[in-house]
């Protein structure tokens, strides 16, 4: 946490790059949910849409940044396809912790063909999209959350692996407009991502035996204020949440970091202003 430009999401991800400790070497899996922007239709093979009803609800607006991130993950090219099922087979559905839906989509993983995309990753599209219940948010976002995590996982089971909730603010941006994320929103959210953490500490339990919490590392990059508009809706949630947080306020130099951004701004602009100068 802390205030606006105090280097929040610059402390985040250096904690991801210089995680090693010590004389450890271990690889490092990551992903970045944005949360600054959103959308409300999707094309991968084919296009999924929020209907009028979901179009200006945030959480089903962050529901989409999940899908996406999801999807993406899913399909790298340099993803051992076969290896990611094999590992999802021996450590989920061996030990029945696996349901028919994550079955369905680890099985069209390893069935993925980047050559192939058009038919094996609509596939793999529809399988994802079966995680919706236009119903239902609070089991879409667990159920997109649990699969994430997972797949993390399974990419190889050695790595570790960081989830970053990164600009989670008052609004989220929908091309023009700017829909509002309401307090209890803000701690809904964080009851889904406690919930599924909780549910799945059972299962990482099984598999790394007395070395779970190496699986996963979960940072959420907020202001100030909005960690402690949380504690309005939720208490309970807010008092563990903000007891775990660092609060970087003050951290850095928010003059040095303003200058910089200055300076890159100003550089950048001036390439671009430069270029339609000469191509007159």
């Amino acid at each position: 946490m802390g205030t606006t430009g105090v280097g929040k999401s610059i402390e985040a991800y250096a904690k991801i790059r210089n995680s090693q400790k010590n004389t450890e070497n271990t690889a490092i899996n990551h992903i970045i949910y944005n949360l600054e922007y959103s959308f409300t239709e999707l094309t991968k093979s084919f296009t999924y849409r929020l209907d009028e009803k979901r179009k200006e609800n945030a959480l089903w607006l962050i529901c989409m940044v999940l899908l996406e991130k999801l999807y993406n993950l899913a399909t790298k090219d340099n993803n051992n396809f076969s290896l990611i099922a094999k590992n999802h087979r021996i450590y989920f559905e061996n030990e029945n912790s696996s349901d028919t839906p994550e079955n369905n989509i680890f099985s069209c993983i390893k069935k993925y063909r980047p050559r192939n995309k058009k038919r094996t990753g609509k596939k793999l599209f529809e399988s994802i999209i079966k995680l919706i219940d236009n119903n239902d948010i609070c089991k879409s976002i667990e159920d997109i959350l649990k699969i994430t995590m997972n797949l993390m996982y399974c990419v190889n089971p050695k790595n570790k692996n960081y989830i970053v909730f990164d600009n989670l603010e008052h609004h989220i941006e929908l091309n023009t407009q700017y829909i509002v994320i309401y307090n209890s929103v803000l701690s809904d959210l964080y009851k889904f991502i406690e919930e599924v953490t909780s549910n799945l500490t059972k299962i990482y339990d099984q598999i790394k035996k007395d070395e779970s919490w190496r699986a996963f590392k979960i940072i959420i990059v907020m202001r100030r204020t909005t960690g402690h508009l949380i504690g309005k809706t939720s208490e309970h949630y807010a008092t563990k949440f903000l007891g775990m947080g660092n609060d970087y306020t003050g951290h850095f130099d928010i003059w040095r970091i303003w200058n910089r951004k200055k300076k890159y701004i100003w550089e950048n602009m001036l390439i671009v202003v430069k270029k339609n100068l000469y191509s007159f």
